[in-house]
């Protein structure tokens, strides 16, 4: 099958089962393993099990467990993200749009809050990773963003 068609037909499937609430496909597969393997990365302690329960049923079981907060919001952020991402999938990519996903991920999560990070805008503050210092970037200028070539995933959604 063409890439081309084999794109719009999972992105068809995507809003499909995402208007449908659809606990069991395509949908439900890539919100658990994007939103799993994601805050994996930044440090959550949730399993992929875990995930899938928040994702299904809005629950966590506890067997003697401790959960962070910030895990379970997170999580839940991610997947408010993705949906807002699927909705927006043929918008052009900006500045403005990675903000919406921004606050989309982050507006529900009280530590970030609570410590005044930027919800919904570009982080102020360096990275803190074990005693390595890291570099600050500021955001791209808005003559830099227009200038640079459109995003690769817009480019084969588009397509």
């Amino acid at each position: 099958m063409e890439q081309n068609k084999m794109i719009h037909l999972l992105k068809d499937r995507l809003h499909i089962e995402a208007k449908r609430h659809d606990r069991s496909g395509v949908y439900a597969l890539t919100q658990r393993k994007l939103a799993y393997n994601s805050n994996r990365i930044e440090g959550s302690t949730l399993t992929e099990k875990q995930t899938a329960s928040i994702f299904e049923t809005g629950t966590i079981r506890a067997d003697g467990s401790i959960f962070r907060a910030k895990d379970v919001e997170e999580m839940t952020g991610h997947f408010t993200m993705f949906s807002y991402m699927l909705d927006t999938c043929e918008e052009q990519l900006s500045q403005e749009l990675i903000k919406a996903y921004h606050y989309r991920l982050k507006a529900g999560v009280f530590e970030d809050i609570a410590n005044g990070y930027p919800i919904g805008e570009y982080k102020n503050r360096r990275n803190m990773v074990s005693d390595i210092t890291t570099s600050s970037n500021p955001p791209l200028s808005g003559r830099q963003w227009e200038d640079g070539p459109a995003h690769p995933v817009q480019r084969v959604l588009k397509e």
